[in-house]
């Protein structure tokens, strides 16, 4: 049976699933705050946050959540041999060039936000390598974000900022596009599916499906939950494109860059090696 601390995350998540709409059924997982919208003419900046909803649990009837001790977040990027599209109403690829046009290379612009109400230190993620592609304004851009050094109760909720541009939607049938992120949660140190016991180390938002080689523990995995920012394309209207014939669209981070980029490359939070 759930614990009475958990029975009251559930009531504050569904509170919360109703005011800022946390994406694809997120009621008690890591969601996204605020939707966005985008067009083939209209796009938007959007100053957003991850939505921390519980510290680490386990399995049910285990010790109660953990609180969460850090954050790590792998944004989807680059074109369709870097990025995985999916068409969501027939689960197939999909060409990114029709959805959002141009070369179909994803740039999300991604942006820390410097907050330090729950962690102390965050930092963002680059691509070293030279031969990586140049954002908009000649800065590499960044793949990951990464919060440590801190406490979030496993009692409140915790907002964790971000900023990303979303890109057009250019296909007045595409009715949302569903930016689907990898987050994980760490909550404790030095810890790895050997060790972890109660299967506490972390909570994991993302699935398998991209491929990822180093996040496999089945106790930790999601087998459909992805942290999702939803863009809404306004234009998918009726005159534009009718009813059954709109569609949503998801993109996500390879599973490669998944496994680069999710552990955090300067903390002791790596759950996924051997303790130390």
């Amino acid at each position: 049976m759930p614990s009475a601390k958990m029975v009251r995350r559930l009531m504050t998540c569904s509170v919360i699933t109703l005011l800022y709409g946390v994406s694809e059924g997120a009621l008690a997982h890591t969601g996204v705050r605020d939707q966005a919208r985008s067009s083939a003419t209209s796009t938007t900046t959007s100053n957003n946050a991850f939505v921390i909803t519980h510290g680490c649990s386990g399995a049910e009837g285990g010790p109660d959540p953990l609180p969460v001790i850090g954050q790590s977040a792998v944004f989807p990027f680059g074109n369709a041999s870097q990025a995985v599209w999916v068409h969501l109403a027939t689960n197939t690829p999909i060409d990114p060039v029709s959805v959002i046009g141009g070369d179909g290379a994803l740039n999300l612009n991604v942006g820390g936000v410097q907050d330090r109400s729950i962690f102390d230190i965050q930092w963002e993620e680059i691509n070293p390598d030279p031969g990586d592609p140049l954002g908009d304004h000649g800065a590499i851009p960044v793949h990951a974000l990464n919060w440590k050094d801190g406490s979030l109760s496993p009692d409140l909720l915790g907002y964790t900022a971000f900023r990303v541009s979303v890109p057009p939607i250019v296909n007045n049938c595409v009715a949302n596009l569903r930016i689907r992120i990898a987050v994980a949660n760490w909550c404790e140190e030095k810890k790895n599916q050997a060790t972890d016991r109660n299967n506490n180390r972390a909570d994991w938002w993302f699935t398998a499906e991209t491929g990822t080689q180093k996040f496999t523990d089945p106790d930790l995995i999601q087998p459909t939950f992805w942290t999702t920012l939803t863009v809404m394309n306004p234009n998918a209207t009726d005159a534009n494109c009718p009813a059954d014939q709109r569609f949503d669209v998801a993109v996500m981070p390879s599973g490669a860059d998944i496994d680069r980029y999710l552990p955090p490359p300067t903390s002791e939070i790596h759950q996924e090696s051997p303790p130390l």
